[in-house]
């Protein structure tokens, strides 16, 4: 697995881990009463004379849910809990060094009697060197 990909999976993981109305999903769109996120963008932010990288990687967070309350609270919940931890992952391929709010959760519109969020998390992670060596 790509460590672009394990970034995000860590992402999820650390979605995962909060109490939440509903296991978020990967896409764009959640389903009834459901969360989803999904990486909109990415670019190399810095490359580092051994050839490891520091990479942006911005995600969008959506929330439907029945009750506004829930949604917009829950969403909020996520923010502040992602952006103020201390301890971010990491293994021998990748660490993540910040998560940061792009956009608070703002209010989208209504579907299916459901209101729907949306937010999105700016990820800063280093990914280390893995390119391909060279003879000469």
């Amino acid at each position: 697995m790509n460590a672009i990909t394990q970034v995000f999976d860590a992402f999820m993981d650390m979605l995962s881990a909060l109490d939440l109305y509903a296991t978020p999903i990967i896409g764009a769109m959640p389903p009834h009463n459901g969360i989803a996120a999904q990486i909109t963008t990415g670019a190399t932010d810095t490359t580092y004379l051994d050839k490891g990288i520091e990479i942006g990687l911005s995600i969008v967070l959506n929330g439907k849910h029945e009750s506004q309350q829930t949604v917009c609270d829950t969403l909020n919940l996520i923010h502040q809990s992602l952006t103020q931890t201390k301890q971010y992952p990491k293994n021998n391929d990748f660490q993540i060094v910040d998560i940061r709010t792009d956009s608070f959760p703002n209010y989208i519109g209504r579907e299916d009697n459901e209101y729907l969020y949306g937010s999105a998390f700016r990820i800063r992670a280093f990914i280390k060197q893995k390119g391909i060596t060279t003879n000469g």
